[in-house]
Protein backbone atom coordinates (compact mmCIF):
# COMPACT_ATOMS: atom_id res chain seq x y z
CA UNK A 1 0.00 0.00 0.00
CA UNK A 2 1.55 3.23 -1.09
CA UNK A 3 2.62 5.44 1.97
CA UNK A 4 -0.15 9.22 2.49
CA UNK A 5 1.10 11.79 0.65
CA UNK A 6 2.18 15.41 2.01
CA UNK A 7 -1.08 16.44 0.81
CA UNK A 8 -2.70 13.85 2.56
CA UNK A 9 -1.40 14.68 6.36
CA UNK A 10 -2.25 18.26 5.98
CA UNK A 11 -4.63 19.49 8.41
CA UNK A 12 -8.55 19.31 7.33
CA UNK A 13 -8.83 22.91 7.04
CA UNK A 14 -5.80 23.49 4.82
CA UNK A 15 -6.95 21.12 2.63
CA UNK A 16 -10.21 22.54 2.05
CA UNK A 17 -8.45 25.82 1.76
CA UNK A 18 -6.00 23.87 -0.90
CA UNK A 19 -9.41 22.56 -2.61
CA UNK A 20 -10.59 25.82 -2.79
CA UNK A 21 -7.66 27.09 -4.09
CA UNK A 22 -7.21 24.48 -6.98
CA UNK A 23 -10.72 25.36 -7.90
CA UNK A 24 -10.12 28.69 -8.26
CA UNK A 25 -7.07 28.51 -9.82
CA UNK A 26 -9.02 25.63 -12.67
CA UNK A 27 -6.22 23.54 -11.23
CA UNK A 28 -3.50 25.39 -12.11
CA UNK A 29 -0.15 27.02 -10.65
CA UNK A 30 1.26 24.14 -8.98
CA UNK A 31 4.62 26.29 -8.22
CA UNK A 32 2.54 28.80 -6.32
CA UNK A 33 0.40 26.51 -4.66
CA UNK A 34 3.49 25.06 -2.87
CA UNK A 35 4.58 28.90 -2.20
CA UNK A 36 1.45 29.06 -0.81
CA UNK A 37 1.32 25.82 1.65
CA UNK A 38 5.47 26.60 2.51
CA UNK A 39 3.86 30.15 3.96
CA UNK A 40 1.52 28.33 6.36
CA UNK A 41 3.86 26.08 7.23
CA UNK A 42 3.60 23.13 5.09
CA UNK A 43 5.74 21.01 2.95
CA UNK A 44 4.79 19.87 -0.48
CA UNK A 45 6.27 20.13 -4.04
CA UNK A 46 4.34 21.30 -6.75
CA UNK A 47 4.68 17.94 -8.37
CA UNK A 48 3.02 16.39 -5.17
CA UNK A 49 0.16 19.16 -5.42
CA UNK A 50 -0.37 18.09 -9.19
CA UNK A 51 -0.56 14.22 -8.85
CA UNK A 52 -3.01 15.10 -5.89
CA UNK A 53 -5.00 17.26 -7.93
CA UNK A 54 -4.94 14.77 -10.80
CA UNK A 55 -6.22 11.88 -8.68
CA UNK A 56 -8.91 14.27 -6.69
CA UNK A 57 -10.03 16.23 -9.21
CA UNK A 58 -13.41 14.39 -9.23
CA UNK A 59 -13.75 14.92 -5.99
CA UNK A 60 -13.13 18.03 -5.53
CA UNK A 61 -15.31 18.95 -8.29
CA UNK A 62 -17.73 16.96 -6.76
CA UNK A 63 -17.59 18.28 -3.09
CA UNK A 64 -17.58 22.09 -4.98
CA UNK A 65 -21.17 20.88 -6.74
CA UNK A 66 -22.74 19.15 -3.46
CA UNK A 67 -21.29 22.33 -1.50
CA UNK A 68 -23.27 25.01 -4.11
CA UNK A 69 -26.20 22.86 -3.89
CA UNK A 70 -26.62 22.78 -0.17
CA UNK A 71 -26.37 26.43 -0.24
CA UNK A 72 -28.81 26.93 -2.59
CA UNK A 73 -31.42 24.38 -0.63
CA UNK A 74 -31.03 26.41 2.22
CA UNK A 75 -31.12 29.85 0.81
CA UNK A 76 -34.43 28.86 -0.64
CA UNK A 77 -35.41 27.49 2.26
CA UNK A 78 -35.02 30.61 4.24
CA UNK A 79 -37.37 32.35 1.42
CA UNK A 80 -40.01 30.13 2.07
CA UNK A 81 -39.78 30.83 5.22
CA UNK A 82 -39.50 34.62 4.85
CA UNK A 83 -42.59 34.18 2.51
CA UNK A 84 -44.27 32.69 5.06
CA UNK A 85 -43.68 35.13 7.44
CA UNK A 86 -44.86 38.32 5.53
CA UNK A 87 -46.80 36.58 2.73
CA UNK A 88 -47.46 39.75 0.83
CA UNK A 89 -44.02 41.28 0.69
CA UNK A 90 -41.81 42.33 -2.96
CA UNK A 91 -38.98 39.49 -3.88
CA UNK A 92 -36.02 42.08 -2.62
CA UNK A 93 -37.52 42.04 0.78
CA UNK A 94 -38.30 38.74 1.04
CA UNK A 95 -34.48 38.25 -0.43
CA UNK A 96 -33.48 40.34 2.41
CA UNK A 97 -35.35 38.66 5.06
CA UNK A 98 -34.37 35.57 4.04
CA UNK A 99 -30.33 36.88 4.03
CA UNK A 100 -31.23 37.61 7.63
CA UNK A 101 -32.67 34.29 8.45
CA UNK A 102 -29.91 32.81 7.29
CA UNK A 103 -27.39 34.91 9.23
CA UNK A 104 -29.59 34.57 12.78
CA UNK A 105 -29.62 30.95 11.73
CA UNK A 106 -25.77 30.61 11.17
CA UNK A 107 -24.13 32.88 13.16
CA UNK A 108 -26.88 33.75 15.67
CA UNK A 109 -27.50 37.69 14.55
Amino acid sequence: MARPSNIDKLPEDIRAELHSELLRTNFTGYEWLSLWLADKGFSASKSAIQRYAVMRKDEILGLHQESKFHQAQLILNALSVATMLSPGKDLGSLKDDADALLKWALFGY
